[in-house]
């Protein structure tokens, strides 16, 4: 944009010249922020969303320990027996035995060996919600500033753009 003679002023010192670069700049500096507020707000996201995957695993897990916790007994019972009682046993508890089994397959697909306590995913749970808690201010103040750098965005956009139409149809108009 300057002479070749090294004077150091500009060759083409046209009000839209000036206007164009007037926002080039803040269009690069609100582009530099978007992304990285973009990585800021995935970020934060993505650990959100860690959080609530795991908060339902827990809830899940605790369901299934209730459950065993529940018809543990009737399962061992219905182990102990043999022929025509097992069967018989089963007809009267079939919903607690496939409930218990549903159970022992949940805890064998996790790979657990030894339960945890009930007050241990608890506490667990209890933690995890209140990080979720205490950053979804910040995830939602990061979302409204993202919104607001992509208007802003858009509209230097939409103003240079203009400029650009204006400059093309001006160069168009002299050529004839």
């Amino acid at each position: 944009p300057f002479d070749r003679a090294g004077t150091g002023k500009a060759r083409n010192s046209s009000p839209n010249m000036a206007l164009y670069w007037s926002f080039l700049l803040p269009s690069f500096v609100c582009l530099a922020f978007i992304c990285f507020n973009q990585c800021f707000l995935n970020d934060l996201g993505d650990q959100m969303k860690a959080a609530e995957r795991r908060m339902k695993d827990i809830s899940e897990l605790q369901r299934q320990i209730g459950t065993y916790g529940k018809t543990q007994a009737i399962y061992e019972q219905y182990r102990k027996l043999t022929g025509r009682k097992k069967e018989k046993f089963y007809e009267q508890h079939s919903s607690e035995i496939t409930a218990c089994q549903a159970a022992k397959r949940y805890f064998n697909s996790l790979g657990l060996k030894k339960l945890p306590s009930m007050q241990s995913l608890k506490q667990e749970y209890a933690v995890l919600q209140a990080e979720k808690k205490k950053r979804y201010p910040e995830y939602r103040q990061a979302k409204e500033k993202m919104i607001e750098l992509l208007t802003a965005k858009n509209n230097v956009e939409r103003i240079l753009g203009a400029t650009e139409k204006e400059k093309n149809r001006d160069r168009q108009q002299g050529s004839r």
